[in-house]
């Protein structure tokens, strides 16, 4: 991207297969400032049942860097941010449904291993799609990164329609700065 279009920041976003590609690739290129993986993934502790071939946590690759390492990476630096989607009733992969206390438990875990952003938004929804709700979210996080060059803390905490956005007294997203 830098060497062929000049790109030195870039927003990736993918669904489900594109969203597990999305959260590798942002963990390994610094270069992707703002990833926004939709239902591609979950770690490999919630013990979902329905993974993609790419997706089984007995492969080598993740032995070495489960799915919380690399939803770290792609936020390790300042000024990086990583928004996991995931929807509640997802019909395919990685619903939040029954699981939003040990979502918000990873979550504050990445956050306090970072210094960009990280946060998981659960949606209502019950299809394996990006859906309007969505979009909302996508549409904001992008004018915020095309406006500022970055997703600010407040940007992360003030997402719509996040079932999850309930205020963490132990660890609150305003603490860390992008």
């Amino acid at each position: 991207a830098i060497e062929t279009l000049g790109y030195r920041r870039v927003v990736l976003i993918g669904l489900s297969g594109g969203g597990w590609t999305t959260t590798l690739a942002a963990a390994i290129d610094p270069r992707i400032m703002l990833s926004l993986p939709v239902a591609g993934s979950i770690p490999c502790d919630f013990r979902h049942e329905s993974w993609d071939f790419e997706q089984y946590c007995d492969h080598r690759w993740a032995q070495v860097a489960n799915y919380t390492s690399l939803y770290v990476l792609a936020a390790l630096e300042r000024g990086r941010a990583s928004v996991q989607m995931l929807h509640e009733a997802d019909n395919c992969c990685f619903h939040t449904c029954h699981r939003h206390e040990r979502i918000r438990e990873y979550n504050t875990w990445v956050r306090s291993q970072i210094e960009g952003g990280f946060v998981t938004s659960a949606t209502a929804g019950n299809m394996h799609e990006v859906n309007d709700r969505d979009k909302v979210v996508i549409a904001s996080l992008i004018e915020r990164f095309r406006a500022n060059g970055k997703v600010s803390p407040s940007d992360l905490i003030a997402l719509p329609f996040n079932l999850l956005a309930q205020p963490e007294a132990d660890q609150p997203l305003t603490q860390h700065v992008i």
